[in-house]
C-alpha cells in the first residue's frame, strides 16, 4: 500500500533519514518534496530509493507486520504505521517491540478513537483549509491536549524493558540472544538462569569467550533457582550492588516481580559502562552519566570561577592592607621625626643668593641632625650658594660672632651676604673668601646656627616635653561573615596580636567555605590553608594539607596554632 501525496509525518521521517545519513541535505527537505511532488513521485517509491542508495534493509514481510500494527493498535493510521516502521528501518532495529513502541509512540497523543480512518492521510496534506474550517476553539483544545499527554508508568516499563533487551542481547552474543529477541517479554528467556550467567562472564574485563563459558547444564526445576541465586550472590560481589538494587529467586523464576528484575540488570549495565567493561548500554544509562558528567563540570566550573574571584578579591585586599602599611609608615615618620625648623628666624639671618631665590633654597635644605643643644645643621645642595660668607678664623664676618651669628661652610661658591635685622648699625656686612681658602669637604654645604633667643629655646623646650604618640598599632582581625567561628576566631586572633604587635600573620577568609582560612606569613613571604572549627567551646584549627581527611588531622587550640606558625614559618 503507498501513499500518494507526502504528508507532514512523510517530510519528518525524510528529516530523520537525511539527519543519519546525508546530514547536508536536511535543511532542504521542503525542496525536495516540492520537486517530487510536481514530478508524480510517491513517498513509499522515493523512499524505497533512498534505502537502496544508503543500503537501508526493510523489515522481513512488511505487509504482515503493517497488518500486525493495525491490529494491535486499532487508533493508529497507516501514516503513522509506515512512519513506525521507517523508523525502525533506519535505525536497523527489526524487532517486533521496537515497531509496536515507535508506533504507539506516534498515536499517544490521538484522544479519541474515531479520529482514525484508512484514508485520513490524505487529509493531513499542507492544506490551511482544514484548519479553517474548525474553530479557534477546536484548535487550542486539540494542541493542549497534544502538548499536556504524559508517558504513563507502563509506556516507561516498556520502554525500560526494551532497552534492557537490547542490551542484554548485545553484550550476551548470537549464541544466547535468540530467545532474548524473539519472546515477547524477553524476562520469560532469564527464567532458568543461563543467560544470566553467561551476562555476568561477558561483563568481565577481558570478556570470557565463548567456548571458555561456563555454562549450567540443568535448567530446570530447583536447578533454575540455584543458578538465579549464584547470579545474584555474583553480581552483588562483583558490581556492590545494594539489597534495593537486587531481586530474588522468586520474582524472577515464579514472575512475583519482573521490574526488579531489569531494574537490577539496569543498575548492572550503569556501573560496568561507568567502569569501562562495555562499550554498549541502554540509552537510559547513557543519558544518566553524561547528565552527571556534565553536572560534575559545571560543578568544577563553578569553583575554578570561584577560586579566580578568590585570588582577586585576596589581591585586592594585599593592595589595600600594602596602601595603608605605607600610609601607616609615613604618618609614624612624621610623628617620631622632630621638626628641625618650623620657620626661619628673621631675627637670626636672611640668606640672599645670585642664582636661585630665597624659595629655592629652602626647599633644598635637607633635614639632619636635631635642635636639642641650641645649634643646628643644614646641608645644602650644590649650586644653591654663590658666596662664601666664612672668615680666615673660621666664624666669618671677621671673628664677630655676635654681630654674624653665622658659620658657613662651604664646598664651592663665590660670595653670600648676611643680614641681621635686630642690628641696625651692622646691617649689612659681605663677607668673601677664595674659594681656594675653603675647607674640602663632600659635595654639600654646612649651615651652622647659632643659639636661638629666649622665646625659641622656651617654644623648643614645650614641643619636647610633649609625649610622643603611640606610632605601632597592633593589628586587626575584623570578622567579614557573621557567622559563630568567625566571631570566635576574631576574638581570640585580636588578643593575640594585642599580645604580639608585630605579627608577621595575617588571615584571610575564604569566600563560601564556613571554617576555611588562608593564613599569611608576611615576612616569610609564605602562606597555608587553614581548618577552624569550634570543639567543646574552644577554637580549634588544622593545618589543611592535600590529601588529607578532617578524621586524621590534629586540631590545636588557635592561639598555639598562631605561635607555631609565627616561629616555624
Amino acid at each position: 500500500m503507498s501513499l500518494s501525496v507526502f504528508t507532514r509525518i512523510d517530510e519528518d521521517d525524510l528529516r530523520g533519514l537525511y539527519r543519519r545519513f546525508d546530514p547536508d541535505k536536511e535543511a532542504q527537505v521542503g525542496d525536495i518534496v516540492r520537486e517530487c511532488v510536481e514530478n508524480g513521485i510517491q513517498p513509499r517509491a522515493f523512499f524505497d530509493e533512498l534505502y537502496k542508495t544508503h543500503g537501508i534493509s526493510h523489515f522481513p514481510h512488511r505487509d504482515d507486520m503493517i497488518s500486525f500494527l493495525r491490529s494491535a493498535v486499532p487508533q493508529a493510521t497507516l501514516t503513522h504505521v509506515e512512519s513506525a516502521l521507517r523508523d525502525c528501518e533506519v535505525r536497523e532495529q527489526l524487532t517486533k517491540t521496537e515497531a509496536l513502541k515507535a508506533l504507539r509512540s506516534r498515536v499517544a497523543h490521538i484522544s479519541e478513537p474515531d479520529e482514525k480512518k484508512e484514508d485520513s492521510d490524505e487529509k493531513e496534506h499542507h492544506d490551511v483549509s482544514d484548519f479553517a474550517e474548525k474553530g479557534d476553539d477546536e484548535i487550542l483544545g486539540a494542541t493542549l491536549k497534544r502538548l499536556n499527554v504524559s508517558v504513563t508508568r507502563d509506556a516507561k516499563n516498556q520502554m525500560m524493558a526494551d532497552e534492557c533487551r537490547q542490551w542484554v542481547a548485545a553484550v550476551v552474543g548470537d549464541a544466547y540472544n535468540t530467545e532474548v529477541l524473539q519472546m515477547d517479554n524477553f524476562i520469560d528467556a532469564l527464567r532458568n538462569g543461563v543467560v544470566l550467567l553467561v551476562l555476568l562472564q561477558k561483563l568481565r574485563n577481558p570478556p570470557v569467550p565463548d567456548s571458555e563459558l561456563n555454562v549450567p547444564k540443568r535448567t530446570t526445576g530447583f536447578f533454575a533457582r540455584d543458578n538465579v541465586h549464584r547470579f545474584l550472590k555474583q553480581a552483588a560481589t562483583m558490581y556492590n550492588l545494594a539489597e534495593s538494587e537486587l531481586f530474588t529467586d522468586s520474582d524472577l523464576c515464579d514472575g512475583k516481580d519482573d521490574r526488579a528484575v531489569i531494574t537490577c540488570l539496569l543498575s548492572i549495565a550503569r556501573i560496568a559502562y561507568a567502569r569501562g567493561w562495555v562499550d554498549v548500554a541502554p540509552s537510559t544509562v547513557v543519558n544518566e552519566l553524561e547528565a552527571s558528567v556534565k553536572m560534575k563540570q559545571i560543578a568544577v566550573q563553578e569553583e575554578r570561577e570561584e577560586a579566580v574571584e578568590g585570588k582577586e578579591e585576596m589581591e585586592e585586599e594585599e593592595r589595600i592592607q600594602e596602601k595603608g602599611e605605607e600610609e601607616e609608615q609615613e604618618e609614624e615618620l612624621l610623628i617620631s621625626t622632630p621638626k628641625i625648623v618650623d620657620r626661619l628666624d628673621e631675627e637670626l639671618y636672611a640668606v640672599g643668593c645670585e642664582t636661585k631665590s630665597e624659595e629655592g633654597l629652602l626647599k633644598s635644605v635637607k633635614e639632619s641632625s636635631s635642635p636639642v643643644g641650641g645649634r643646628v645643621s643644614i646641608e645644602v645642595t650644590e649650586g644653591v650658594l654663590n658666596g662664601i660668607p666664612t672668615a680666615e678664623n673660621g666664624n666669618g664676618c671677621d671673628g664677630d660672632d655676635e654681630a654674624c651669628g653665622v658659620q658657613v661652610e662651604v664646598v664651592s661658591g663665590r660670595s653670600c651676604t648676611k643680614l641681621r635685622k635686630s642690628d641696625q648699625r651692622k646691617r649689612k656686612k659681605i663677607c668673601s673668601t677664595p674659594v681656594s681658602l675653603v675647607r674640602e669637604r663632600s659635595k654639600s654645604t654646612s649651615i651652622t646656627l647659632a643659639k636661638p633667643s629666649v622665646q625659641r629655646q622656651e617654644a623648643m623646650a614645650v614641643s619636647i616635653e610633649k609625649p610622643v604618640q603611640e606610632t605601632s598599632r597592633a593589628p586587626v582581625y575584623r570578622p567579614r561573615r557573621w557567622d559563630k567561628i568567625d566571631i570566635l576566631l576574631s576574638a581570640v586572633v585580636n588578643a593575640y596580636f594585642d599580645v604580639h604587635r608585630f605579627s608577621s600573620i595575617r588571615l584571610r577568609r575564604l569566600s563560601g567555605r564556613m571554617g576555611q582560612y588562608m593564613a599569611y606569613h608576611l615576612s616569610k613571604e609564605r602562606k597555608q590553608m587553614l581548618h577552624v572549627n569550634i570543639v567543646q567551646g574552644k577554637v580549634m584549627a588544622h593545618t589543611v594539607i592535600n590529601g588529607m581527611s578532617t578524621e586524621t588531622a590534629e586540631w590545636y587550640e588557635l592561639r598555639v596554632w598562631l605561635e607555631w606558625y609565627e616561629r616555624s614559618a
